[in-house]
């Protein structure tokens, strides 16, 4: 089974044209909140998407996630921290609740969700079609341009419909085809479009300080060059992918995980905090090492174990850019040099720590 999730974003001031487009994707209320704070029910929905594609082989699952936006500051404070797939942006949208709809907002707004999700195809719509608003918006990055009283509804359906086959085709093409998870260029850049979502540089070029965390795992699997020479490589295979398993089952679905080595996994982590990360990996470390692997090449079964390296910003680490290689040191000059089958990350004065010890440090 195959399972994507899409996120789609409606930022449009006026209340039944985004009741409209929400029922048009058959938007519900979901039963459990948003994790990420307290969101008002009536801007999250869950809703349905098809796609026209050839799947007699295989068996897909879709998830859509609608949110809602009634300004450019509700993107702001709610929905930035969200990867976005596709968005519904009207041009005339307000600066916050209690400001004049300006097609001048709308661009500004277009160019920041591009700036900070490169990769999420806009649709733009307005009151009435102009051709230098429509080239400027393209220019800036909008996947199409419509005038709104020409909306279909089928016709905005066929449009996120074509763009979530554009994304499926994609993702296809950035797996690791051992694993299934997302190969190291994939998880690299998913990794880099995080980092820079966390905050914009200012005019002097330094970053501005992000009132949220974003926390990376870097997991090793122990002595598995011993295990392939011991046994034959379809059981390394599928030693590998037994752990990419545990990984998957491990963390959240919006979770970035990736096969980023030969033996070696990552995973980002949005929102969660040193502690709350050093604690997810403490857990993976147990659950890998009390399932053992089942060899295909004799009756037995395996133990593995895997080291861990934790890094979390912006607390203990204050460089976004030097996140990945914090996490590295905290795998290879922590867990690897304590032994092996440890989870390692910082304490306060941002000093290599196990887990063990920072659970006393830190009060885990």
């Amino acid at each position: 089974m195959t399972e994507f999730e899409y996120n789609l974003l409606i930022i449009q001031k006026d209340g039944g044209v985004r009741e409209y487009l929400v029922d048009l994707f058959e938007g519900k209320p979901p039963e459990t909140g948003d994790n990420s704070g307290e969101v008002v029910k009536s801007q999250e929905f869950e809703g349905k998407i098809e796609i026209q594609t050839d799947e007699s082989t295989k068996k897909v699952t879709r998830k859509l996630y609608i949110r809602t936006a009634r300004s450019a500051l509700d993107y702001i404070l709610w929905w930035e921290c969200h990867r976005q797939h596709a968005v519904l942006l009207d041009l005339e949208i307000p600066a916050d609740q209690y400001a004049q709809p300006k097609k001048a907002t709308g661009m500004d707004l277009l160019r920041r969700i591009k700036k900070v999700h490169p990769h999420a195809q806009v649709i733009v719509f307005t009151d009435r079609m102009l051709q230098d608003e429509a080239i400027e918006a393209i220019h800036n990055g909008a996947f199409y341009f419509i005038p709104q009283p020409q909306i279909l509804g089928m016709f905005v359906k066929a449009l996120v419909s074509r763009i979530i086959e554009m994304k499926e085709a994609e993702f296809v093409s950035h797996l690791d085809g051992l694993t299934g998870l997302n190969n190291k260029l994939c998880f690299n850049h998913l990794l880099e479009e995080q980092i820079v979502s966390f905050g914009e540089r200012g005019e002097k070029g330094e970053r501005r300080i992000s009132p949220r965390s974003l926390s990376l795992m870097l997991i090793d699997v122990d002595d598995f060059k011993a295990f392939n020479d011991r046994y034959l490589h379809v059981d390394g295979d599928n030693a590998l992918r037994a752990i990419a398993e545990m990984i998957k089952d491990s963390f959240r679905a919006s979770d970035i995980k990736g096969r980023v080595g030969g033996d070696e996994y990552g995973v980002v982590l949005p929102g969660v905090g040193h502690r709350e990360a050093l604690e997810l990996g403490e857990r993976l470390r147990k659950k890998v090492r009390s399932e053992p692997i089942e060899l295909e090449t004799e009756e037995q079964q395996v133990p593995l174990t895997v080291s861990v390296g934790v890094a979390t910003y912006p607390s203990p680490i204050p460089s976004l850019e030097k996140l990945y290689k914090a996490a590295d040191k905290a795998l290879l000059f922590g867990a690897k040099k304590y032994g092996k089958d440890v989870v390692c990350g910082y304490d306060d004065a941002n000093n290599i720590c196990k887990y063990t010890d920072l659970q006393m440090k830190l009060k885990l």
